[in-house]
């Protein structure tokens, strides 16, 4: 998973560069919106199942709508 997909630089958003170490934690949504590209690319329906199950027990652990996960638009989404 590219990490540009997901993060923009809201202070420039033309630079996809680490400038500082303030951006050590991702934010909650963002994980979401990795989770369910995961989801996206597995083939096996078990898998997908407890990708599914996952992902709904971190959306409700951390306040998401579930159904309301918005698309990725980091930096390389531009």
């Amino acid at each position: 998973m590219l990490f540009w997909n997901y993060y923009i630089n809201k202070n420039h958003p033309h630079r996809t560069t680490w400038n500082s170490g303030k951006y050590r934690y991702f934010d909650n949504v963002w994980i979401a919106q990795i989770l369910k590209d995961i989801i996206a690319l597995k083939t096996d329906e078990e898998q997908i199942k407890d990708a599914n199950k996952f992902l709904e027990y971190f959306c409700q652990m951390n306040a998401l709508d579930f159904n309301n996960i918005p698309e990725a638009n980091g930096a390389l989404k531009q």
